[in-house]
């Protein structure tokens, strides 16, 4: 994803592991993304920045508190922020994937004999 910066994003690479190499990964390119590339926003660390949104099993959802908490202390987000901008990054998610939502809710046709 970021080709030849991908030293300067390792160079991110939390001291303080989560035992998750995925989880820490994505701190490291969002510590980038706050540093040189001025995200300010957690949805668009989602949407552009990592490509967590499109790009990941479950959306990003399972790391959405991790990623807001390093957000957080880059930014220095008040609690408020820090929950607004969580729910504002869910709110995305679940519209751009309404459709999945609906497809596995629908009921099925009834079958005419």
């Amino acid at each position: 994803m970021y080709g030849s910066r991908l030293d300067e994003v390792a160079s991110r690479f939390p001291a303080d592991s989560s035992g998750d190499v995925a989880l820490d990964w994505h701190r490291a390119m969002t510590r980038y993304a706050v540093d040189c590339e001025m995200a300010q926003r957690l949805e668009d660390v989602y949407r552009r920045r990592t490509g967590l949104m499109l790009f990941s099993g479950d959306n990003g959802c399972a790391w959405l508190e991790p990623l807001a908490n390093e957000m957080t202390s880059l930014l220095g987000w008040s609690a408020e922020r820090r929950r607004e901008e969580i729910s504002r990054t869910r709110t995305a998610i679940d519209r751009m994937f309404a459709f999945r939502v609906d497809s596995l809710t629908r009921d099925e046709p009834a079958h005419v004999s």
